[in-house]
């Protein structure tokens, strides 16, 4: 098989992120379509359970359509470089997603660092790579189950982990695997190295805190049963 040239992959995304675009406005008018039918209660509960099952499945389209969409940016367009509070980027969105957690019982915890951990890269990327794993967390964990961030600095990199402590029966459907990718590709454009190991789940994002010209080229891998944590 002929790998595609330079300009017919760039060509390939672009018609890829024009097919998006163009999907999600008719997902939007059907979306509203159907919270509108069930608000105005003009189907019975037989019919109303249909509408929830598809008004679900509309809502899960348009967020891997989103997914997509972020992973295509984050594997085409450059991160920025700057000094980010680890700390206070990783705090800030574990106070947004308890609230969500707390609806399904699961619980997060994140330990303190004792000191400033300052990283060199992307706020937007790094919230976003977390996120993800947040997310595929919390839906390999059962109910009442627990996820914890660990923030571990070494010579190159602080690792930020996300880890379930108990072993998990769900399998990493294609939705979580989609989360996994986004979080890896958003990593390695900050020059970070990025692993995961599936049972018990843990995800190692290791970001660097040095400048980038104080060292050579960062390893960069992604390996779904590698035991990284």
């Amino acid at each position: 098989m002929r790998l595609l040239e330079s300009s017919s992959h760039e060509k390939l995304v672009e018609e890829l992120e024009n097919g998006l675009h163009a999907m999600a406005q008719p997902l939007t008018v059907l979306r509203g379509a159907v919270g509108s039918l069930k608000l105005r209660g003009a189907v019975g509960p037989v019919d109303a359970r249909y509408l929830d099952m598809s008004n679900e499945q509309i809502e899960r389209l348009c967020y891997l359509m989103s997914g997509l969409q972020s992973l295509l940016d984050a594997t085409q367009n450059e991160a920025t470089r700057e000094y980010v509070d680890l700390w206070e980027l990783v705090s800030e969105l574990i106070q947004d997603q308890q609230a969500m957690l707390h609806q399904s019982g699961v619980q997060i915890s994140a330990t303190e660092p004792t000191q400033k951990v300052i990283v060199l890269g992307d706020p937007n990327r790094i919230e976003q790579a977390l996120r993800a794993a947040l997310t595929t967390a919390s839906r390999l964990t059962a109910a009442n189950g627990a996820i914890h961030l660990e923030l571990v600095t070494g010579e190159e990199f602080v690792d930020l982990r996300v880890l379930l402590k108990e072993p998990h029966s769900k399998g990493i459907n294609s939705a979580n695997r989609l989360n996994l990718a986004l979080a890896q590709a958003n990593i390695l454009s900050q020059q970070g190295v990025f692993e995961c190991a599936e049972n018990p789940f843990c995800v190692s994002m290791k970001l660097p805190f040095r400048s980038l010209e104080d060292y050579g080229p960062t390893q960069a891998s992604y390996s779904p049963l590698r035991e990284a944590c």
